[in-house]
């Protein structure tokens, strides 16, 4: 591994991922899971050092997939591509749904209802009026 110790990934997340892995009779060694965080860590040095050389080949100073999905085929893993797009799908489409979740939920009682602006205030001003006539 690099000088970077500071840099690790979740342990207790990559025991999970381990233990869902294994059959249920079967156990991994502390020692185990700690070569596989050390393996799992400079794999994606490695992936991330590469996808900045072809960004950097392309001129860009961001990193985006598919610079990635380049880095893993000259690195040999062209086997990978296909899930990681397949990941890449997913993350976006939950994306998606959250920020339209987060939209709808900053909506008004009104909004949601679909009434105009000219609509919400009429509203208002009946409500404003019905609390005075209180």
């Amino acid at each position: 591994m690099s000088d970077d110790s500071d840099v690790s990934l979740p342990r207790t997340t990559l025991q999970k991922m381990i233990k869902d892995l294994l059959p249920p009779d079967m156990r991994c060694a502390n020692d185990t899971v700690e070569m596989v965080i050390a393996c799992c860590t400079e794999f994606i040095q490695l992936l991330s050092s590469e996808s900045n050389e072809v960004a950097t080949r392309e001129g860009r100073s961001i990193i985006h997939p598919d610079h990635v999905m380049r880095a893993l085929t000259e690195l040999g893993f062209q086997e990978f591509v296909g899930e990681v797009n397949a990941a890449l799908h997913t993350f976006k489409e939950e994306t998606k749904t959250a920020h339209s979740r987060k939209a709808d939920l900053r909506k008004t009682g009104a909004e949601q209802a679909g009434l105009t602006e000219e609509e919400q205030i009429a509203l208002q001003q009946q409500m404003f009026a019905a609390a005075r006539a209180q």
